[in-house]
């Protein structure tokens, strides 16, 4: 997915067996959707595991879950290659959402 900027994002989708509905979940500052919504399998370790996950609970409820990393968090491209989590601008992060939201209603 390319945001206004012309930057790639990272988009990772969950589909839930019997959907009901969709929920776009975005992370915090300065860290990725997989840090966020995944767990660890141990302590200190890489947030990867979907067992037991947030994910995991809202798929089983019938929701298909999306999770989008903003520029310059997680697995999305930086404005600046070596600097995480920057923004020209701060509204560039509410508009984020925008090509994700937008994809994710034509599938509907």
């Amino acid at each position: 997915m390319t945001n206004a900027q012309g930057l790639e994002l990272s988009c990772y989708t969950f589909p839930a067996a019997k959907p009901v509905s969709t929920i776009i979940f975005h992370h915090g500052y300065g860290v990725g959707g997989r840090f966020e919504f995944l767990r660890a399998r141990q302590p200190g370790g890489p947030h990867d595991s979907y067992n037991g996950s947030f994910i995991e609970i809202m798929r089983d409820r019938g929701l298909t879950v999306v999770v989008i990393d903003m520029q310059g968090m997680g697995d999305s491209e930086r404005v600046r290659p070596k600097t995480s989590a920057y923004f020209e601008r701060f509204d560039q992060c509410a508009d984020e959402s925008n090509p994700c939201t937008t994809r994710m209603r034509a599938r509907v």
